[in-house]
């Protein structure tokens, strides 16, 4: 706590931070300066991640910024060193005790989050799309990448989903509810298990962001950057590029803006030439329901995290329910 509260002063820091602002997720917390954004990882282990060391810490902030030169050129500075010192800590490499990641702080009114809002015209939507559809279609597979569409494997992702959200039964989502959505996915596995294999052949599954939430993206006028991709297990980022599409479509929907998911995902299907038959929108609908159940599951873990204000934790679990909600909405509509 220490540490946090030092990092929490924004009089620790060299660089201006007169509109100081501190984001926290279940894993991390974002300290945001005038101009640059420093963002520890938690000591903590969910089992598909494990932040719990400090070589960990530090291996998965460098892996950060690696990664995320892929749609954020730039915007990655470097990986800072907090050292412990006698009068508290200080940024240096003396006796690190932390690791941050360094990046440039982008206009919180250009983020996508934030535009949306304002109401966010077809040709931007486009431009995201496009961008996006660009990565996909260039963004790295080989055979293990490709080994991680098989049914078998990504059936890994919806059991420790199911195991990990027991706990919530009866506080963010009803023990019937969360029977059911179980239910039809095993349903799924069986009848279009094969969709994952022919996916494969395609070479559909690919070394993909894994996070694309509305407030990732950041729409300059030169450029739109994606960043904060998922670099702490490669289970979560190489999967199929429906998979990775899903997590901003669902968030669209998620907020209401359902005129804008139609035209992201109307120019993205275009733009990666996806051919809309039964088995692809089928194979969709689950993936949006998983994308959904990932964010109710990682939204509920808030519950039992120590450094959220409990008056919080009310409206933690009504965003909870509502994207469990989500999930059983599109795993019902699968025919």
């Amino acid at each position: 706590m220490e540490l946090i509260e030092f990092l929490s002063n924004p009089e620790n820091y060299s660089e201006s931070a007169k509109n100081f602002k501190i984001i926290q997720t279940h894993i991390s917390f974002v300290f945001l300066l005038d101009e640059y954004v420093y963002k520890i990882k938690k000591p903590v282990n969910f089992g598909f991640l494990d932040f719990t060391t400090l070589d960990k810490r530090r291996y998965y902030c460098e892996k950060e910024i690696e990664l995320n030169k892929r749609l954020a050129k730039g915007i990655y500075m470097g990986v800072v060193p907090i050292s412990k010192v006698k009068d508290g800590f200080e940024f240096s490499d003396k006796n690190p005790l932390e690791y941050a990641v360094k990046m440039k702080r982008l206009p919180e009114n250009l983020l996508l989050s934030n535009l949306i809002e304002e109401g966010v015209k077809e040709n931007v939507l486009k431009r995201i799309a496009d961008k996006l559809a660009d990565f996909h279609k260039t963004a790295e597979t080989n055979k293990k990448i490709l080994l991680m569409g098989d049914p078998e494997r990504f059936r890994i992702n919806t059991d420790e989903n199911f195991a990990q959200t027991e706990k919530y039964r009866g506080v963010t989502i009803s023990e019937k509810k969360h029977e059911f959505i179980k239910n039809r996915v095993e349903e799924f596995y069986k009848k279009y298990g094969e969709c994952f294999k022919i996916r494969i052949k395609q070479r559909k599954i690919k070394d993909c962001h894994g996070d694309l939430r509305m407030e990732h993206i950041c729409v300059l006028p030169e450029d739109i950057v994606v960043f904060d991709c998922i670099e702490f297990n490669e289970r979560f980022r190489y999967h199929d590029i429906l998979n990775d599409i899903a997590f901003l479509t669902i968030e669209m929907d998620y907020r209401g803006f359902n005129k804008e998911k139609d035209v992201v995902e109307k120019v993205w299907f275009e733009e990666v030439e996806e051919e809309l038959d039964e088995k692809v929108i089928n194979l969709y609908l689950f993936y949006l329901s998983y994308r959904s159940f990932v964010r109710a599951k990682v939204t509920s873990f808030l519950l039992d995290d120590p450094y959220v204000d409990p008056e919080e934790k009310e409206k933690i679990k009504d965003r909870a329910r509502e994207f469990f909600e989500l999930s059983e909405k599109y795993i019902s509509a699968i025919a």
